[in-house]
């Protein structure tokens, strides 16, 4: 199959995605999608503070990502047959770093931007009549 024939089912899978996602706002699939990951929040909590729990939401990943790392590694020690699979050999070197970097840049990140929303401003409070 050539270039432009993946490329064009590519999109149209795509396509399809999306127009289930609009025509069927309320199954299972769509929640599943559009669900909201990580902390939201709390009513009277400053700017800085909820960035801070973003921080220490990536962190976490970043643990669970550095834990599956290394059960995947002492496993492929254990039994060397598991390298010879393409697809575990991709996860355990190319999948799991790359999520752990960008864990990692997401911690660093919120960190960032709690310190200079807490000494820079503004630190605004949330309230859910707020406009957003």
């Amino acid at each position: 199959m050539s270039f432009s024939a993946k490329l064009a089912l590519f999109w149209i899978a795509i396509l399809l995605v999306l127009a289930f996602i609009a025509f069927r706002p309320r199954s299972f699939v769509t929640r599943l999608l559009l669900t909201w990951h990580g902390p939201t929040p709390r009513d009277g909590e400053r700017k800085s503070r909820y960035q801070l729990r973003w921080c220490l939401y990536s962190l976490i990943c970043l643990v669970q990502i550095v834990l599956v790392f290394a059960i995947g590694y002492i496993a492929s020690v254990a039994i060397p047959e598991l390298m010879q699979s393409m697809f575990v050999m991709a996860l355990i070197i190319f999948v799991l770093p790359l999520l752990g970097g960008m864990a990692l840049l997401g911690a660093l990140g919120a960190l960032v931007a709690s310190m200079k929303t807490r000494f820079v401003g503004p630190d605004p409070v949330w309230s859910p009549d707020s406009p957003q």
